[in-house]
């Protein structure tokens, strides 16, 4: 565990750092303030429901602080530092308190809370610390960082740290993590990256290879078409997979399949799959976007609550490698441009097997330079016994565990 006057040093660097020039010393600053409410009404037969308040009223503010200090031409460090207030029902519900954007379970410990309660929490620390080494040969970044794999645009098997869940509908930011990443630049076929994370157990904090992750990615190109090969070892489990993107007429079209042979505790070997097609047009005068994509869960199973009271399913689960319980899905996402300053978007995710779903509209306004308002929603359909609808958990003698539909409103304000 680091010690606190190590981060607050770390901290002070990246706060103060944008205001030093030294000789060829270069430094960029930015970031983003965010201030979120959002309200919850659950099911009343909900389990969230029959032990607390319904609905649940939350609120936040964000404070980031991006920072690049470049000290030659090939030698850079960036600083991301990031603070969160956060104040409702679902801190009550959740003891995960442990970071503003992070798992807890970072090899550093660059995270703090400075102060909680039962609905709230002051929390701070850093989402990125990385020193990054760029010769003309390739690039080489240590520490606290964020990469993406994979061609799914809500679901990623193939995205091996930290993906993001298919229902996140803001990915500015990647949840940083602490790795090794390197990456090529003059490979002759293509271009090939490796990524090491040491991990921690989640349980005692202790460092082990049970629970650290090495992988590597070919990238090749011919002609319209990208490949990618990768192989690697994700905590115990040996992994292996292949995507594929090209075009058809004016649409972009990607697939990804991961074999996944289980290590461990873990006893079942199994295949995922993503592919989708994209495009965008203009109809009406209108510019609009959108994708429809297919994801193959091999872990999945239409017994959620077996499935969900599986200890293996709530360690993927746990770890960010799993986010749905199902086998099927079907999704899909439309964005209509309104006006040059607002912009409409419909998400959708369909459970295909239930059938249950997901629907996520919101309308996003630039109401000024640096400043986007938003106004949004979560909806869920699905009847009950299904994994949209809700369904019993084993564990829980009354009540069924069914997600909440929401309405939030954001501020966000860029520098």
């Amino acid at each position: 565990m680091a010690h606190p006057l190590f981060k607050y040093l770390v901290i002070g660097m990246c706060l103060f750092a944008p205001r030093i020039s030294l000789g060829n010393i270069t430094s960029e600053f930015g970031g983003q303030a965010k201030l979120t409410a959002t309200v919850t009404t659950h099911h009343r037969d909900s389990i969230q429901a029959l032990t607390g308040e319904n609905p649940w009223h939350d609120a936040s503010a964000r404070l980031r602080i991006k920072n690049r200090t470049g000290f030659t031409d090939t030698l850079a460090l960036n600083v991301h530092y990031i603070a969160a207030w956060e104040v409702g029902n679902s801190l009550e519900w959740s003891a995960d308190t442990t970071g503003p954007d992070n798992t807890g379970t970072g090899f550093m410990d660059l995270d703090t809370t400075l102060c909680e309660g039962e609905k709230s929490a002051l929390t701070h620390g850093l989402d990125r610390l990385a020193l990054e080494f760029s010769p003309a040969w390739g690039n080489l970044t240590l520490g606290r960082q964020a990469v993406t794999w994979g061609n799914g645009l809500l679901f990623n098997p193939m995205d091996m740290v930290n993906a993001f869940s298919p229902s996140d509908i803001t990915r500015d930011y990647k949840t940083g993590a602490d790795m090794v990443h390197f990456r090529s630049t003059n490979l002759a076929p293509g271009e090939m990256e490796l990524l090491f994370r040491p991990g921690r157990d989640p349980d005692t904090n202790d460092p082990g290879s049970s629970h650290s992750s090495f992988a590597a990615k070919l990238h090749l190109t011919k002609e319209a078409w990208e490949i990618d090969l990768m192989i690697g070892s994700i905590h115990e489990d040996r992994v292996a997979g292949i995507g594929i993107s090209g075009f058809v007429e004016q649409a972009a079209w990607r697939m990804d399949m991961v074999y996944t042979r289980s290590g461990g505790t873990r006893n079942e070997n199994f295949l995922s799959l993503v592919v989708n097609i994209d495009r965008s047009w203009t109809w009406f005068d209108k510019n609009w976007y959108g994708f429809v994509e297919y994801f193959h869960s091999g872990v999945g199973s239409g017994d959620y609550a077996r499935i969900a009271g599986d200890p293996d399913i709530r360690e993927r689960v746990r770890a960010g490698e799993l986010f749905t319980l199902g086998r099927h899905y079907l999704g899909g996402h439309l964005n209509i441009e309104l006006h040059p300053l607002v912009n409409a978007f419909v998400t959708a995710i369909n459970n295909v097997e239930d059938p249950s779903g997901l629907v996520q509209p919101r309308v996003v306004w630039n109401a000024a330079t640096d400043l986007e308002v938003t106004l949004g929603g979560a909806f869920h359909y699905g009847a009950r016994g299904t994994e949209f609808g809700g369904f019993p958990l084993p564990m829980v003698n009354d009540g069924i565990f069914s997600p909440g539909d929401s309405l939030y409103f954001w501020v966000t304000r860029f520098f």
